[in-house]
């Protein structure tokens, strides 16, 4: 009886390890220290039947202490530096479907040379790794790398904010492309940018959300938490 429960756990297990995938599959960076970034990671669930998974962001040794991340999963965004799921928070990736999780990485005005993965486990103690990114992704700030592009961004603001009904863009110049996104980091509204377009949002629930602006080339410029009364 020991043997089989052994194999029909050894068989769920390498199903599972199959069937979960983290898209991208590199958290690799190299950012301004002054720059912030907002990683989007689709979680896939080919198997065809609903699969639990509980989160952990991995950072190296040498990660600056004052680096900040903050995670999303599809349960809530978590404190900053909060870097596993909690056992009662598991998340279920529907059968043949994906999740979107976030991670917001901040330098905070400090140069460094880490490393920062995401991982997926079947067991709320993190001992079955079901699915990862590449653990030896670096991520980097640095003084002399995007020191325009971070310049591009510093003095970009939403005018009202708090909003009721719109928001528009300052310093908005360099901004080409605006998304709005929930605080379970999936893009509810995206729009192409010309300087001094407002943004109606009466049709947003009351809440938080995160809105990212982009530069022509795709690059994040800057993301600035936006409280809809």
């Amino acid at each position: 009886m020991r043997i089989l429960y052994t194999l029909t756990f050894l068989l769920f297990f390498l199903g599972l390890s199959g069937q979960i995938s983290i898209v991208p599959n590199s958290l690799a960076l190299t950012i301004s220290e002054e720059g912030d970034y907002l990683y989007t990671l689709t979680v896939s669930n080919a198997g065809a039947s609903p699969a639990t998974v509980w989160w952990k962001v991995a950072k190296g040794s040498n990660f600056p202490s004052a680096w900040t991340t903050q995670t999303c999963d599809n349960n809530t965004c978590y404190a900053p530096n909060f870097d596993e799921c909690p056992a009662t928070k598991a998340n279920t990736i529907p059968a043949n479907g994906t999740s979107t999780f976030t991670i917001h990485f901040y330098p905070n005005g400090v140069v460094g040379n880490s490393k920062l993965a995401m991982q997926l486990f079947s067991d709320k103690s993190f001992k079955t790794m079901v699915a990862e990114t590449d653990p030896d992704a670096a991520v980097v700030a640095d003084k002399t790398v995007g020191t325009k592009f971070a310049s591009q961004g510093a003095d970009l603001k939403i005018f009202p904010n708090p909003a009721d009904d719109y928001f528009v863009i300052k310093n908005d110049n360099n901004v080409s492309k605006v998304g709005i996104f929930n605080i379970l980091g999936k893009e509810i509204k995206s729009f192409r940018h010309t300087p001094g377009n407002s943004y109606e949002i009466d049709d947003l629930s009351r809440g938080i959300y995160i809105v990212r602006m982009l530069d022509a080339r795709g690059k994040t410029l800057k993301s600035i938490r936006l409280s809809k009364k």
